[in-house]
């Protein structure tokens, strides 16, 4: 998000909110959309009219966290929820507290907790993955051959659980272009070096047949489901 952007919109939060909030901030994110976090006075007692107009003042696709300043170790606690959410929270309070700018208000940053159970944070994002995954999107994109789509979304979700894994490792500055070569690196278990090698041989060897295509998104489904059962077992 570019400056300008983020100025406007605090500009919006802060003279909507600015006399209950005790800090406004923003956070950049390394795998989808920049957010803003919102921390209202513990005082506060119309909370639910509040977020409403916190909602109003960003644009319906940016995530945007709001709690009273006693709620505030909610953002490290783990998320089952949809993939889209879990994937844009589990490293947010990481990037709030290390990378994140006060906009307005107090700065909070050093108040802020880190979930003290990673493994949690693991679990969950590998069960709503896969649930997602599972349910929504692999039976129903091979019945519509949309195999490429497949391909790209499974490659991105194990991008993603590996990124969550690493934090095991408190190693959390990463990004979609780092987090293979890193995770590699703490995680040499030959098992998942070898389902990774696979499935990155899998993406360069895509082809424009329709056949082809097809067995490919086949195998790349049961290289991730290989890889969550081998990363499985770091979430217990």
């Amino acid at each position: 998000m570019i400056t300008e952007e983020i100025e406007e919109i605090a500009g919006r939060l802060i003279n909507a909110l600015g006399d209950h909030s005790e800090s406004i901030l923003y956070y950049p994110h390394p795998f989808g959309t920049d957010g803003f976090v919102v921390i209202f006075r513990d005082d506060v007692t119309s909370i639910v009219d509040l977020i409403a107009k916190a909602h109003l003042c960003v644009p319906s696709e940016t995530p945007l966290y709001c709690l009273r300043h006693r709620e505030m170790f909610e953002l490290s606690l783990p998320v089952y929820s949809w993939v889209y959410l879990v994937n844009r929270h589990v490293h947010m309070v990481y990037w709030l507290k290390y990378e994140g700018k006060v906009l307005f208000g107090s700065d909070i940053r050093e108040r802020l907790k880190l979930p003290a159970a990673p493994h949690l944070l693991l679990a969950s994002h590998i069960g709503v993955s896969t649930h997602y995954l599972r349910s929504g999107v692999i039976l129903d994109w091979l019945q519509h051959k949309r195999y490429l789509e497949l391909i790209d979304t499974l490659e991105q979700q194990i991008k993603m659980l590996m990124a969550t894994a690493l934090l095991l490792h408190g190693h959390w500055n990463v990004t979609a272009d780092t987090v293979a070569e890193q995770f590699e690196h703490f995680f040499p278990a030959p098992r998942l070096k070898k389902v990774w090698s696979e499935f990155r041989q899998l993406m360069a060897s895509r082809s424009d047949d329709d056949e082809a295509q097809s067995k490919s998104a086949l195998e790349a489904v049961r290289l991730f489901e290989c890889f969550v059962r081998q990363l499985r077992s770091y979430a217990q």
